[in-house]
């Protein structure tokens, strides 16, 4: 999200952690919110992110689902679809995929 300092600031991380790990099935999904299409666009263009990204409205569905309150959050999906780690941008995103994918 653009207009999230923590956000941008874990943009780098989020493409090496998917650079590192795609090709043994990590997926990252990035729901963004508060921005236009075009700043979206910009922020994935300029940082390189490779994965599937979206939109949705404060309080949208997928964030009420999963009760988002801050950003950027992140659950790590298990590979038989349950969340095994949830946290926010302190969490330590390489040492949660590597266990979610069995230490490999």
């Amino acid at each position: 999200m653009p207009w999230c300092a923590p956000c941008v600031e874990a943009a780098p991380k989020l493409v090496a952690l998917y650079d590192t790990y795609r090709e043994r099935g990590f997926e990252i999904v990035g729901i963004d919110t508060l921005d236009t299409r075009e700043k979206v666009s910009a922020f994935i263009a300029e940082h390189k992110m490779a994965w599937a990204q979206t939109m949705e409205p404060e309080k949208g569905p997928i964030q009420t689902l999963y009760r988002v309150n801050g950003f950027p959050t992140y659950f790590i999906i298990g590979r038989d679809g349950t969340i095994v780690a949830a946290g926010t941008g302190n969490t330590d995103l390489d040492r949660e995929v590597r266990a979610a994918l069995g230490g490999r």
